[in-house]
This record gives C-alpha cells, sequence and structure tokens, in this order.
C-alpha cells in the first residue's frame, strides 16, 4: 500500500513505541497566521497572545527527538508557509535527521516554493475538501479566487515530482478532506483521484473542537446511510486494486463517525504530542481541555516521563479523542473491530 513518506508505521513500530513509552510523531504549531477562514478550524474560536518563539519551537523539536520521534508535523497554527520562521524551522528539523510533514491549505504554493520544499524533502498534506469551485470556497470562509490557487498550488507539487513513489513505495503528497454534507457524494471520486495519482487519501470526520463543540456536534455530521455507503464504495474500490481494510464507521445518533482516518488506525494518541502556539501539550487534536501540561513550565521530556500520556494510548487504542469517543463501552455494539 502507498504510504505518505515519513508517517507510514508498522503496527508493530506503534505497539513497541507504546510499550517502551517513546514518541513516533509529534505536531507543532507555528505562527497563528492564515489567509483562509476555515469555520471549523480551532484558531477560529480561540485567540493565541503568547505565542511561542523560534528557540522555543527547536527546544521542543530537541525534546520529542530525545523521546523517540521520528518525524515532525507542522501542523499550524494557520498556514504553516506564512509564519515567519517556517524556513528556519523546516531546515532546523532537517538537522535532527527527521523527517517533515507540512499541513497546507497549498494556496500559497507556487513553483518556486514547490521547488524548495521538495529540495528539503518536505510532505505535504494538502488541505482539500471539494473540487467543486463554489463548495470549496464555501468551507474557507467564501474567499473569491482561492479556489484557483489552491489548484495551482496542487499542480505545482505534481510538476515538480511530488508523486513519484520512492523505494520504499511512499508518496510526498497526500489529500485531506473531511466528510461535509456538501462534499459527501464526491468522497468516492476524491478517492479514486488521489489513488490514481499517487496521492496518500485521507478522509476522516471533523475533529471535536472549535466550532464544533459551541452547538450540537451532531449538526455538522452527515447521515449515518449515506456515509456508510460511500465508505463502502471506496472500500470495495480498494479491495478490488490490492487494498483492504475494515470498516470504521459509528452510528451516532444517525449520524456517520468515522474513528481516526479512513483506511487506517490512528496512532495518536501513545504515540505522539502536539504542542500548540502557546506551548500546551496535547496528545491529538482534541485541544479543547487542559492537556498535560505546559512546555514554559516543564519541559516536553519531563511531561512525557511524568503524565505518561503513552499509558492513555494502550487504553484508548482504537477510540477518538478528535470525535469525542473515549467510551469503549458506548460503542462496542456499533463497532466490532475495537472489542
Amino acid at each position: 500500500m502507498i504510504g505518505l513518506k515519513g508517517n507510514k508505521f508498522t503496527k508493530d513500530e506503534v505497539y513497541s513505541a507504546m510499550k517502551e513509552g517513546k514518541l513516533l510523531t509529534l505536531h507543532i504549531f507555528l505562527e497563528n497566521v492564515c489567509n483562509f477562514k476555515c469555520p471549523f478550524c480551532l484558531t477560529q474560536t480561540r485567540t493565541f497572545t503568547n505565542e511561542l518563539n523560534t528557540e522555543e519551537t527547536k527546544q521542543i523539536i530537541r525534546d520529542g527527538k530525545q523521546l523517540g520521534v521520528k518525524t515532525v508535523l507542522i501542523a499550524g497554527a494557520g498556514e504553516p508557509l506564512m509564519a515567519k520562521n517556517f524556513w528556519e524551522i523546516v531546515s532546523f528539523i532537517k538537522e535532527q535527521n527527521l523527517n517533515v510533514i507540512v499541513f497546507s491549505n497549498l494556496s500559497l504554493i507556487t513553483h518556486q516554493i514547490a521547488e524548495k520544499l521538495y529540495k528539503n524533502e518536505v510532505a505535504i498534506i494538502g488541505k482539500l475538501n471539494s473540487f467543486k469551485k463554489e463548495t470549496q470556497e464555501k468551507y474557507i470562509g467564501n474567499l473569491k479566487g482561492a479556489y484557483e490557487k489552491m489548484q495551482m498550488g496542487l499542480k505545482n507539487l505534481i510538476d515538480i515530482g511530488y508523486t513519484r513513489l520512492n523505494n520504499n513505495h511512499e508518496t510526498m503528497l497526500a489529500l485531506e478532506t473531511s466528510i461535509l454534507h456538501d462534499n459527501v457524494h464526491e468522497l468516492y471520486d476524491f478517492w479514486v483521484y488521489c489513488r490514481n495519482h499517487n496521492m496518500f487519501p485521507i478522509v476522516d470526520t471533523i475533529y471535536y473542537q472549535g466550532k464544533a463543540t459551541e452547538s450540537a456536534y451532531e449538526d455538522y455530521l452527515v447521515d449515518y446511510p449515506v456515509v456508510r455507503d460511500a465508505v463502502k464504495r471506496i472500500n470495495e474500490f480498494d479491495r478490488e486494486n490490492g487494498y483492504t481494510w475494515g470498516l470504521k464507521i459509528l452510528n451516532r445518533k444517525g449520524k456517520g463517525v468515522i474513528i481516526g482516518e479512513l483506511g487506517l488506525d490512528c496512532i495518536k494518541i501513545g504515540t505522539n504530542l502536539n504542542v500548540d502556539v502557546e506551548g500546551r501539550v496535547y496528545d491529538c487534536f482534541n485541544m479543547s481541555g487542559e492537556g498535560y501540561g505546559n512546555i514554559r513550565e516543564n519541559s516536553l521530556v519531563d511531561i512525557w516521563r511524568k503524565s505518561k500520556p503513552y499509558c492513555d494510548g494502550i487504553a484508548l487504542h482504537g477510540l477518538c479523542k478528535c470525535r469525542n469517543y473515549v467510551d469503549r463501552e458506548e460503542i462496542r455494539k456499533e463497532l466490532a473491530c475495537l472489542i
């Protein structure tokens, strides 16, 4: 199966890391600046006034490496390419001999930037909720002209070689989409497009964060039969092409929820830490609570060793904090593979 460079871990690697109390991945957040206004983004409901400086971010990376991190993912808190210290942080990660993956809305990736990213071996997860202009722009704040820039950014990455597979059958490019009322009928075409163009497909349910927690989470979810049928069709396509994975769809009050990411086991809880732009430490993208502490009060190493998030990982493996599913009994009847 095609994997994303820096994000392809075997089950043995995951379980060994959990048992040994080691990290595999570290998500960091740079400057809170973005050219989009995505309604479900955590940054739309939180204000950051005391952001980490570059040296603090570098120390997080050093500590992560000491704890076993193989890959650093730059996830925000905005569009990473807009952060003033972006290239300095990328260079530092590479100096530590770690993989680097960047989440991006693609709109700022010119040919020159694509070339520089590629030379630095930076894998990209591009966020794209629809190949339809009107739908895509709806979910980024109705910004006119943004769709064309995103498509051009995607083209620039492809042209520079991002979808050429390496010897480990890994691509440098993934596309991520969240299941929404307006795009659920596009999911199959999205998945097939990614598979046919050597892009790693990521399909998920929106995170339980930001505006999704301000009212009923279920209001943002798509009806279970619709999600089920879309996922089953994708599953059949993959099976016909040699990819096998179990269905992981929950029926949450009549709405369909995917645990983790479609076709993958989530390894965030137990082998990953997220450090937000103000230094708070979490184990996944549900960053609405208190977390495990702040790196300005205790080092990442001390937080990891004292709070032992990997113990939560063993207890919660297969569940999903990002979608507010942490009670195994609650979903025992819904998802046999979690029993």
